[in-house]
C-alpha cells in the first residue's frame, strides 16, 4: 500500500466548538497581520470542553467570523478608543498572529499556541473616525461623484 504523503492538518480532525469565532489559523502563521474595520461589538461566550468563557466579540466589515476578546484585548481596545464602553469600539484595527504560551486548565500544563492580538495603534492608511465614518476610499469616491455632477 502506497504511503499517503498529503499534509494533514490536525484541525481537520479536531473541530473548533465555536465556528462563528475567528482563530489564528484563519489569518495565517505567526507574524501575519490584517487590517479590519470594527462595525459592531457585544458580549458573548466561547465554549470549551466542560466550561465556557465570557468574552466581548468584535464584528468586522465584510467578514463572517467575529473575534472574541478577553481582558487583554479589552484593555487594548480601551487604549485605542479612549472608552471602557465596548459599544464605542469602532473603526480600523490591525490583527496580529503571535506564538504564545498559556496554562491549560484541563491538562494543568504550560502549552504553546498561536493567538490573535490587536495591534497597539490604529493602521495609518484607514480612517479611524466615529462609527459609520467613511473610509478614505469612500471619501474619494464621494468627491469624484460630486465633481461629475457639477456642470
Amino acid at each position: 500500500m502506497a504511503a499517503d504523503t498529503k499534509p494533514r492538518h490536525w484541525r481537520q480532525v479536531i473541530r473548533r466548538q465555536n465556528p462563528e469565532y475567528l482563530y489564528a489559523e484563519d489569518i495565517g502563521p505567526p507574524g501575519s497581520k490584517v487590517d479590519v474595520e470594527i462595525v459592531d461589538s457585544g458580549p458573548g461566550k466561547i465554549k470549551n470542553p466542560g466550561t465556557s468563557k465570557d468574552v466581548v466579540w468584535l464584528a468586522f466589515r465584510g467578514k463572517q467570523k467575529k473575534l472574541g476578546i478577553g481582558a487583554t484585548g479589552c484593555k487594548t481596545m480601551r487604549k485605542l478608543t479612549g472608552s471602557d464602553d465596548w459599544s464605542d469600539w469602532r473603526g480600523w484595527v490591525t490583527l496580529v498572529v503571535i506564538h504564545t504560551k498559556y496554562f491549560d486548565q484541563t491538562t494543568q500544563q504550560d502549552e504553546e499556541t498561536d493567538a490573535i492580538r490587536i495591534g497597539p495603534s490604529r493602521p495609518r492608511q484607514h480612517a479611524s473616525g466615529p462609527p459609520g465614518a467613511p473610509t478614505p476610499d469612500e471619501i474619494a469616491e464621494i468627491a469624484r461623484k460630486e465633481a461629475e455632477a457639477k456642470p
